[in-house]
């Protein structure tokens, strides 16, 4: 049984029998509960799967299959595929994410500088946009604005037939864990090994890690724990 805030994550999840919201389960009605709340954010030194998975296993986990999974329906996999066949072209998946925490978002400047410089090399890919329905979207034509168009299911296969995936660390960017595709992580108060997705055993594998150009990049860890939001060593 698993209960959680956010059932969409696990639609179609063949490893569950019973899916419910928070608040419908007794603990007392099992022999045993596990509850995940704050697992990460108590233990940022390690990999956030990592943190969740030692609650539960102790830390004896890097022999499991650490790597996100999804799991699509015909439905999910048709309507995609007409998509992919709508565009037209190869793609790169990117992320313009618009969000309340300052440290995760990149300006628009940036990323219309960015792709004038890919426009300029090439023009026989689109970029096409997914994220959430507040997040920045372009007018132009080799950009196609999918913002909040996808279910995690259909998104992340999706991102499998993207040439890759850019963005921070956001909804979109562990969603791209659960696909094959290359993962380009632009990363800011969390190091790699902390939050960069494992895929076949390896935080690195298929990824490329991009960290802010700043001295205290990374200062994730040095916050007090638990960590539910971010205070800025430089104020």
């Amino acid at each position: 049984t698993v209960e959680t805030d956010y059932p969409l994550v696990y639609k179609n999840n063949i490893y569950i029998n019973d899916l419910r919201n928070c608040g419908e389960v007794n603990p007392a009605d099992y022999d045993i509960f596990y509850n995940l709340d704050d697992a990460y954010e108590s233990n940022p030194e390690n990999h956030f799967i990592d943190s969740m998975l030692n609650r539960v296993f102790g830390n004896r986990v890097t022999a499991l299959d650490r790597s996100p999974a999804l799991f699509t329906d015909a439905n999910d996999r048709t309507l995609v595929d007409q998509d992919i066949k709508s565009i037209g072209a190869p793609y790169f998946a990117v992320h313009m994410r618009r969000w309340h925490w300052e440290l995760k978002n990149i300006s628009v400047d940036t990323w219309v500088d960015i792709f004038a410089r890919v426009f300029a090399k090439r023009t026989d890919h689109k970029i096409v946009l997914v994220g959430g329905p507040t997040d920045y979207s372009l007018d132009h034509p080799l950009i196609v604005n999918y913002n909040a168009k996808y279910t995690p299911q259909q998104l992340a296969y999706f991102l499998d037939g993207a040439k890759c995936f850019v963005g921070i660390d956001s909804g979109p960017f562990q969603i791209a864990g659960a696909s094959c595709t290359h993962i380009i992580g632009l990363l800011t108060h969390i190091s790699p090994e902390h939050i960069m997705p494992i895929r076949r055993h390896d935080p690195g594998w298929n990824s490329t890690a991009i960290q802010a150009g700043v001295d205290c990049v990374g200062c994730n860890t040095r916050q007090q724990t638990p960590i539910r939001g971010i205070v800025c060593e430089k104020g």
